[in-house]
């Protein structure tokens, strides 16, 4: 099979799945380096190899039937459950503890923010009519929703150390008449930079040490050069923004109800998650 790339011939096959079987033996090498140096992460990465691949062809069997479909609820219902989901993996897997109603607020947070920008950016900066059109809207919303887990759970983890960490100093300001705010600007502060850093790092690093997926695909795809580095240029836009808004919410949400209006510090509300996923 041959693909014509800006005028140039490639012999190109498809990929099937002995292809996908060669790369995944090259992760013999983490499982090595996990046994030589101990690292103990060979469950880890096995568990999680299979689940990427799981996880990858049930999204592409969905995917195959819902993009071929011109109906908005396809589109709306399929963000919605991957906005589920990325809120699960947060609230009971990638952070220790939670509060009640994290669950609820984090989906809020991730699904509203994701939501919002991601049918701004579809309609006005992608010229996406409609805006929900299957097949720009779910892809786009996937590595909204993505990123923007990655953003909440970092914000959300510097909430809970700083509360607890500083739970002595916290309460000492406290009994010297601190208000709500001056307890809660400080480490909301530290959490939205926690937060914001790796996609700020990310945008500096794209184009000069890094060549980002989207553009990857697309230019393997056969897409204009220029057309797949507009596309980077406006996803890593509304990447920042999502998880700037998705961030904030989120935090706010985690950071007043620690300390709530009294004002006092409610460390009780906090549950370890850690010992329910050791029992």
């Amino acid at each position: 099979m041959y693909n014509t790339i800006n005028g140039i011939k490639y012999d190109d096959a498809p990929v099937g799945w002995a292809n996908v079987g060669v790369a995944a033996g090259l992760l013999s090498i983490n499982g090595f380096l996990s046994m030589f140096l101990g690292l103990n992460i060979g469950k880890t990465l096995t568990i999680s190899a299979i689940r990427c691949v799981v996880q990858l062809t049930v999204m592409a069997l969905v995917l195959k039937k819902v993009l071929s479909s011109e109906i908005a609820f396809y589109s709306f219902f399929m963000t919605s459950v991957l906005a589920a989901l990325a809120a699960y993996e947060i609230t009971y897997w990638r952070i220790n503890q939670r509060i009640p109603g994290m669950y609820a607020s984090i989906f809020v947070s991730i699904y509203g923010s994701s939501l919002f920008i991601g049918v701004i950016g579809n309609m006005y900066a992608m010229n996406t009519k409609p805006a929900w059109a299957a097949y720009k809207f779910i892809p786009i919303m996937g590595m909204l929703l993505g990123n923007c887990m990655i953003g909440i759970t970092m914000g959300v983890k510097s909430i809970f150390e700083s509360t607890v960490i500083k739970k002595d100093q916290i309460e000492m300001y406290l009994a010297y008449g601190a208000t709500r705010w001056e307890i809660a600007k400080p480490i909301l502060i530290t959490a939205m930079r926690s937060a914001l850093i790796p996609t700020i790092n990310n945008m500096s690093i794209t184009g000069l040490i890094s060549i980002p997926g989207m553009m990857t695909g697309q230019i393997l795809g056969g897409a204009d050069v220029m057309q797949a580095t507009h596309y980077q240029q406006i996803i890593m836009f509304l990447i920042s923004a999502s998880t700037a808004l998705g961030s904030i919410i989120a935090t706010l949400y985690i950071l007043l109800t620690l300390v709530d209006g009294v004002p006092r510090l409610r460390i009780d509300k906090l549950i370890d998650t850690k010992k329910q996923k050791t029992m």
